[in-house]
């Protein structure tokens, strides 16, 4: 998942709990947001990732179980996990574009698909990789 991934969750974990306190009022700990949001991503990326295959990608009863217990010894709700679930299984989430990948358009129009090799405008560099 990786340190920018789980900042992201953290802010999306910090901001959900700002925009909805009713909802967040139902947990008996704040910090439950964030390890349902991790666990969201998780989910989503299990349940969309090709490398997993069919039979092993995550039942809604797989769901419900890796998160039980979670909120200070408590269950969340599980008509919510089920819910959450089933939008999920539904639609994939998926970021929206950002600067970055507006700059890696922007160098694959200029670049092309793959690198183009340097050996006939500087032909020292192919002596140098034969070495």
């Amino acid at each position: 998942m990786g340190l920018y991934n789980t900042g992201c969750c953290f802010l999306s974990s910090q901001r959900y709990c700002i925009c909805n306190p009713g909802v967040v009022q139902q947990f008996r700990n704040p910090d439950t947001i964030f390890i349902l949001a991790f666990a969201i991503i998780l989910l989503n990326t299990d349940m969309y990732s090709p490398n997993v295959k069919p039979e092993r990608k995550m039942k809604l009863e797989d769901f419900v179980k890796n998160l039980r217990g979670v909120d200070d010894g408590g269950d969340i709700p599980r008509e919510m996990l089920s819910g959450i679930y089933e939008r999920i299984r539904k639609r994939e989430l998926k970021t929206n574009e950002d600067h970055v990948s507006q700059v890696q358009k922007v160098e694959k129009l200029i670049v092309g698909k793959k690198p183009v090799s340097l050996d006939p405008v500087l032909p020292w560099t192919y002596f140098y990789r034969s070495q």
